[in-house]
């Protein structure tokens, strides 16, 4: 790992929002890409994933999901569990932020598909009653249109469809049916 994403990877645990907003981005735009430091870095991001701090997780979970490509042995597969559980976050931002990227996971194996879109179907019909529903809802959408788009899945296009249908607000239903157009 060379010394600038060592450096930026320092720069994420600063205090200075400006600081470590600026690293994560820098690391954001490399990790579109497959890297060879994945698993330097691996258990620092496990630990992020934990931390009380809610920018940690979400560092944590923004850099997962990008870095999962460049993942050669597979470590992802014992993370997707404690990844998902950031869908339903306590802040409301960290959850939106999980539920907005967790297709990026998705798209690199079946199984790992298989078992993200079985928990944001669940969460999906079971978010009614949360504050902002309507943004879960609209995030997983688009999440499984990205996983869709990505891995032309005729049935998964079927699924999101049954889900849009089962919206009682027109408003918001309208506004899904877009997501997928």
């Amino acid at each position: 790992m060379n010394e600038n994403i060592v450096k930026m990877f320092k720069e994420i645990n600063k205090k200075d929002n400006n600081i470590r907003l600026n690293a994560l981005n820098q690391l954001l735009k490399i990790t579109d890409s497959p890297v060879d430091w994945f698993d330097d870095i691996y258990h620092e991001l496990v630990e992020k994933l934990k931390s009380n701090n809610s920018y940690q997780r979400s560092i944590s979970i923004l850099l997962l999901c990008n870095l999962a490509k460049s993942d050669k042995n597979n470590k992802i597969t014992d993370l997707i569990a404690e990844i998902l559980t950031h869908t339903s976050d306590k802040k409301f931002i960290t959850s939106r932020q999980c539920i907005q990227n967790i297709w990026k996971i998705a798209i690199i194996d079946e199984s790992y598909k298989n078992q993200i879109v079985k928990h944001l179907k669940k969460q999906y019909l079971n978010c009614k009653e949360a504050k902002h529903y309507n943004l879960i809802r609209e995030d997983i959408i688009e999440t499984f249109n990205n996983i869709y788009k990505n891995n032309i899945d005729k049935k998964l296009k079927e699924d999101i469809l049954k889900l849009i249908e089962i919206e009682e607000s027109e408003k918001f239903k309208k506004k899904y049916l877009k997501i997928i157009k």
